[in-house]
């Protein structure tokens, strides 16, 4: 699995060369984050979340991005 969701200077990023031709505009981006957002919002307190690690948690904003992509039919 590649990661669509990379670290650049600091902040989260989607990388645009893992995206299909499909997925590859702003409304979808923008649509992507704010979704990655309202999930992982208080990820510290969620118990869902709570428990994982720093590399787990990024692990898990990859794979709800992937699925947020598939359930769409933009993978």
């Amino acid at each position: 699995m590649s990661n669509i969701i990379v670290r650049r200077n600091r902040q989260f990023c989607i990388d645009k060369s893992q995206l299909s031709e499909a997925a590859n505009k702003t409304h979808i981006h923008n649509a992507l984050l704010g979704a990655i957002y309202t999930e992982f919002i208080g990820a510290s307190t969620n118990p869902v979340y709570s428990n994982l690690t720093p590399l787990d948690r990024f692990n898990k904003v990859n794979e709800f991005a992937q699925n947020w992509l598939k359930e769409r039919g933009l993978q």
